[in-house]
């Protein structure tokens, strides 16, 4: 049994074929199917299966499990979905890939998460994202554009715009633009700017050594532009104050100043 609305059948001689009307999960309750676009389940492990290509599906998962003594995520499954939602923790060799990720617990230091968004409670794995928020960064890694850190002890960030809370002891960050530290408690930490680094392709370093040749360019017509018309204004002050101060007294004469002046 399935909705029409969700399932469209189609029969022939050889084949029955059910096809999905929209982009899902397929549930099962009381033998009747049916497409959601959000699902709840306890765990993701062996059981489940591994969730795959649903990262364009716009379609959100949650992950219920969060006993700290078990995995939400278990160890070796893959999820692939747009927003996922883990209660509890991400095991070992476990791997994410999504739009917008966020782990209540905490990721194994085996772990992979690639996304455009995360935000996590602990994190000890491996995360590419464009923008993560971490409360606490424990020998975790980090790479994206803008990351903030509450509580970092121990890790590597590799980002364009790093900022951190509080930050402890051997943490390494490489930025490109900027590193924020509001409150720093540790030692042996190691802040860099360094472009080559966080760029890493040869093509990202040349299309910023581009952006900065124009840039360059365009202060250099802009400061020309600047001092001729600097100079304009120098060399045509006497004249304006004459004109100015005939403008005054014919004013107070009463007299109408001509429309040259």
């Amino acid at each position: 049994k399935f909705s029409s609305n969700e399932i469209i059948k189609e029969e022939d001689d050889e084949k029955i074929v059910f096809i999905a009307k929209k982009n899902g999960y397929l549930y099962k309750e009381n033998e009747f199917l049916s497409i959601k676009d959000e699902l709840e389940v306890k765990q993701i492990n062996l059981k489940t299966g591994n969730v795959r290509d649903a990262k364009d599906a716009d379609v959100k998962l949650e992950v219920k499990e969060k006993n700290a003594l078990k995995e939400a995520i278990a160890d070796n499954m893959i999820v692939e979905t747009a927003y996922l939602k883990v209660r509890g923790n991400v095991g070992n060799k476990a791997k994410i890939n999504t739009k917008e990720v966020l782990i209540e617990g905490q990721t194994h230091k085996n772990s992979i998460i690639n996304s455009d968004k995360a935000y996590i409670n602990i994190h000890k794995g491996k995360l590419i994202s464009k923008e993560a928020e971490i409360d606490r960064l424990e020998g975790g890694f980090i790479k994206g554009r803008k990351v903030k850190v509450n509580q970092a002890i121990g890790g590597r960030v590799v980002a364009e715009e790093v900022e951190v809370n509080m930050l402890g002891s051997h943490v390494k960050i490489t930025a490109l633009k900027e590193i924020k530290i509001k409150r720093l408690i540790g030692e042996e930490n190691i802040l860099k700017i360094a472009p080559a680094e966080v760029l890493g392709s040869e093509e990202e370093i040349n299309k910023i050594e581009k952006e900065i040749d124009e840039i360059k360019r365009n202060i250099r017509t802009r400061t020309k532009e600047y001092k001729k018309r600097v100079k304009l204004i120098k060399e045509n002050t006497p004249s304006i104050k004459g004109l100015h101060d005939k403008y005054q007294q014919n004013k107070l004469k009463g007299i109408k100043t001509s429309a040259t002046i």
